[in-house]
């Protein structure tokens, strides 16, 4: 029997649920031990072991009277980096959720890489089909940037895409949108590149002085509230990641938004909090300390 790994929040119109596809140990990331122990003071959810990250996989479902939007589909049947002590959960999740995947009408995409795409699509008796088959799939137009990229420097791990990405572009499944626009009532994009060409987050604000920021990739770990200079390896552009992440930190830092990223320890919903001259992560569980 499947368990429930899930988070929902109530914001206006909108019913936010958070879902656990992927949990996996992660490397340690390169940076100083001082701020390693106190990432581990300050979150020991964050970690599978002294020396290991436990690592995440979250996609993001919104409901709304007439709309049910998917934001990720997980790494899907691709390798985790490491044995994953979970994954492939998006599909039994949603199933918990009473949610069919005919009923998704939207795919956000927040970028291409593996871990976001994974389940756009699968084989049924052999033939490629869209997981969602009424949905339309979105992504950002720099995002092909980011299928160049990988095409030219990094072929050995761009295979997913031709199955999870230019099928469903050849398809006239997969939309690349520019500029920002309104997704859905109160729902809009918020382009936030760096990390990938194209990355893109999602704002969700219905005028009740409250918002929700379903922030992607723009921070991989709480380390980069304490150090937003830090970079993970893992960005295209690692100098306009950090001005993203900074930009996005003096935004988000109202008190006022729910933050949501893709890769935090559960649960994945927090506020950020300005510290000194940088910031810290206050999840959701601690909401009431806030002050």
């Amino acid at each position: 029997m499947s368990t429930l790994h899930q988070r929902t929040i109530q914001l206006g119109p909108s019913t936010i649920t958070a879902i656990v596809d992927v949990t996996t140990p992660w490397p340690i990331l390169p940076v100083s031990g001082e701020i390693w122990d106190k990432v581990r003071a300050s979150y020991p959810s964050s970690f599978y072991n002294p020396e290991t990250l436990l690592g995440r996989v979250h996609c993001y479902l919104i409901q709304q009277a007439e709309r049910t939007i998917l934001v990720d589909t997980g790494l899907g049947k691709a390798p985790a980096p490491t044995q994953p002590l979970s994954s492939q959960q998006l599909e039994a999740q949603l199933a918990l959720l009473g949610v069919d995947p005919a009923m998704i009408d939207t795919v956000f995409l927040t970028h291409l890489h593996v871990d976001h795409v994974g389940l756009n699509t699968h084989y049924v008796d052999g033939s490629l089909q869209a997981r969602f088959p009424n949905a339309r799939y979105l992504a950002h137009q720099a995002e092909k940037g980011l299928i160049a990229f990988m095409q030219q420097h990094s072929p050995e791990r761009a295979g997913y895409l031709q199955d999870q990405v230019l099928w469903l572009e050849a398809q006239g499944r997969l939309e690349f949108f520019d500029p920002d626009f309104e997704l859905a009532e109160g729902i809009t994009t918020w382009f936030t590149p760096g990390h990938s060409p194209g990355h893109t987050a999602l704002v969700i604000d219905h005028g009740t002085g409250e918002r929700v920021l379903l922030a992607g990739d723009i921070f991989f770990n709480p380390i980069q509230m304490f150090e937003p200079s830090f970079a993970t390896g893992l960005d295209v552009d690692s100098d306009q990641a950090q001005a993203t992440r900074l930009a996005v930190l003096a935004q988000v830092s109202d008190g006022k938004t729910l933050v949501a990223p893709c890769h935090f320890p559960t649960p994945s919903f927090g506020y950020v909090v300005p510290e000194g001259t940088a910031y810290r992560w206050l999840p959701i569980e601690d909401e009431l300390t806030r002050g």
